[in-house]
């Protein structure tokens, strides 16, 4: 699908910005700023993945080395305290007025018309996933797109088709009409 879009471009402007995942050796598109470069990762994992390990190696490395050493003894310290104080020392419950029962769960508000576009619910996806399918699309149509675009046009494609009203028999006789054992 890619190689069709790069094809269909008039002018070669997406070619710069076509790079090739350092983790999993992709293609995918970036940002021009970061046309040309090399040590990208996709926005469909291994950025995420890599960011992670990183974080952990430099928390790994910073608890290894005497201020992290001193810092996680003081905290394990207090830790250990806290939880000895309040067990030799248990305090009475604060005298007080009563507890008031638990109201009832307002009611959901309506729902919009189907047609709206409030109608567009958030969707399963990462919020770096529609950052990125933000830029591609506003790469590839030459204007700017919407988060609330990039949503509601997910929301069109994505969405779950019905099945035609038919006994599930009629759906395996079918079946194995297009496909002969």
């Amino acid at each position: 699908m890619l190689r069709g879009v790069l094809r269909a471009q008039p002018r070669p402007r997406l070619r710069p910005c076509l790079t090739r995942c350092r983790h999993c050796h992709i293609f995918f598109l970036t940002h021009p700023r970061n046309a040309g470069r090399w040590d990208l990762r996709c926005p469909f994992g291994c950025r995420e993945t890599h960011r992670k390990r990183e974080s952990t190696k430099r928390s790994v490395a910073y608890y290894r080395g005497e201020d992290g050493k001193r810092r996680r003894r003081r905290r394990d310290g207090n830790r250990q305290f806290t939880g000895m104080a309040s067990a030799i020392s248990p305090q009475p419950p604060a005298p007080g007025p009563p507890a008031e029962p638990a109201s009832a769960p307002s009611p959901a508000p309506s729902s919009p018309p189907p047609g709206s576009s409030e109608a567009v619910k958030p969707g399963p996806w990462s919020t770096s996933l529609l950052v990125y399918l933000r830029m591609v699309i506003s790469l590839i149509e030459g204007r700017p797109v919407s988060g609330k675009e990039v949503r509601e046009m997910l929301a069109r494609v994505l969405r779950q088709h019905s099945i035609g009203r038919r006994r599930p028999l009629d759906h395996i006789i079918e079946q194995l009409h297009e496909y002969p054992p």
